[in-house]
């Protein structure tokens, strides 16, 4: 687990990397050591970029469509928009625990 200042000095390097013009992917990588717990991974990433003052429509790009580009399945899911899949979801609960 990262320490608090850690944290801050991770967080502060993302965005000067995405200022920078770097493109960020989010996503937990289940081990199958019990360490990562599937969805809930996600959740806390998407909680730490927003803390780290990444606005919302950035953070739901990071989470979403940046890592479908990555993966060359860009065309197919990532975004919303007309005959793509809907591959993603989260509570209207969950939203607003993570931006208050």
């Amino acid at each position: 687990m990262l320490l608090p200042a850690a944290t801050e000095k991770e967080m502060a390097f993302e965005r000067k990397l995405f200022e920078a013009g770097g493109v960020l992917m989010a996503g937990c990588d289940p081990t199958g050591d019990r360490h990562v717990i599937a969805g809930l991974g996600d959740q806390r990433n998407i909680e730490l970029l927003s803390k780290a003052g990444f606005g919302i429509s950035d953070v739901i790009k990071i989470a979403t469509q940046n890592g479908a580009t990555y993966l060359g399945l860009g065309d197919r899911i990532g975004s919303i928009a007309v005959g793509k899949q809907p591959i993603w979801c989260c509570s209207t609960v969950t939203w607003r625990k993570i931006f208050q």
